[in-house]
């Protein structure tokens, strides 16, 4: 029943919070994938340290800053965090920055495939060490045509063939090569 009720996007703040304080795990899980939580209730699940509460939060689409960032900074072994993080389309530049920084070349491919990336962001992954994060950032269909050149110019095959397969690469990029 606790879980029929946690799952109603419409319940007020104060519902959410007494629900994710009566300890029940399952029911703070299904709270967290709620699409509308009002800060509070972002910041009492971000109380809980259960990997699965915490990815779901990260999925959420409307987190705000202090939220995301403590998700990527505080959840050391919990990588699927900072991987539902990356993938979120409504991450903050300056969280973008951050993961670049500081995380495994597996959440920066994750963060290279998200199209919601910014120029900046985008720059620095073409330039990435790794040669799969390129790739990732290859296929992501919201390239900006300056990243676009860089990658066709890449010295790793893998990087080029994956911007040709990309639907929305620009063909007169290529000329060069």
């Amino acid at each position: 029943m606790l879980l029929l009720l946690a799952s109603y996007n419409d319940l007020s703040e104060e519902m959410q919070l007494n629900l994710i304080r009566n300890g029940n795990r399952k029911v703070s899980e299904v709270i967290a994938g709620c699409i509308e939580l009002p800060k509070n209730v972002q910041l009492e699940l971000l109380k809980n340290k259960d990997m699965n509460i915490r990815g779901n939060l990260a999925k959420n689409s409307k987190l705000c800053e202090s939220v995301q960032l403590d998700l990527i900074s505080n959840d050391y072994y919990n990588y699927s965090a900072k991987q539902e993080i990356a993938k979120n389309s409504n991450i903050i530049e300056s969280i973008q920055e951050k993961l670049i920084r500081e995380s495994e070349s597996f959440v920066r491919s994750y963060l290279a495939k998200n199209k919601s990336i910014t120029e900046n962001i985008q720059i620095i992954l073409a330039r990435d060490e790794d040669s799969y994060v390129r790739c990732c950032l290859a296929e992501n269909e919201s390239l900006i045509e300056n990243i676009q050149i860089i990658l066709a110019r890449d010295e790793e095959p893998s990087v080029r063939l994956a911007l040709l397969d990309n639907k929305n690469y620009i063909s007169a990029v290529m000329g060069g090569k």
